[in-house]
């Protein structure tokens, strides 16, 4: 088992005229893009995530209610990370750092 955390240093997001919904989001580290990010209806499963041998980046899914929160997650925290883990099946997580207790929201 190994793991891999990438700090998320920028972002773009992208919707789809064509569904009339969110279409991609891009998350972006020191070394390049870690992640894109697809969103998917609310009332389908979500796919496994998938990325290559040496967790660079990793190609993720959420249903489309969550853009909401993971815009706010990406303007307003800090540090957010992506940990890549492959232990079987494999996942990966969007996350904040470590945060004081009753810090309250940046000004």
């Amino acid at each position: 088992m190994s793991f891999k955390v990438h700090d998320i240093k920028e972002y773009n997001y992208a919707f789809d005229a064509r569904l009339g919904a969110p279409g991609q989001l891009q998350l972006w580290g020191n070394e390049g893009k870690v992640a894109q990010i697809e969103f998917i209806d609310d009332g389908l499963p979500v796919p496994q995530p998938m990325f290559p041998p040496d967790l660079s980046s990793a190609k993720i899914f959420f249903k489309r209610s969550a853009l909401v929160g993971i815009v706010d997650m990406l303007r307003n925290e800090g540090p957010v990370r992506l940990t890549i883990n492959d232990q079987y099946p494999g996942h990966v997580l969007l996350h904040t750092g470590p945060e004081p207790v009753g810090e309250g929201e940046k000004q």
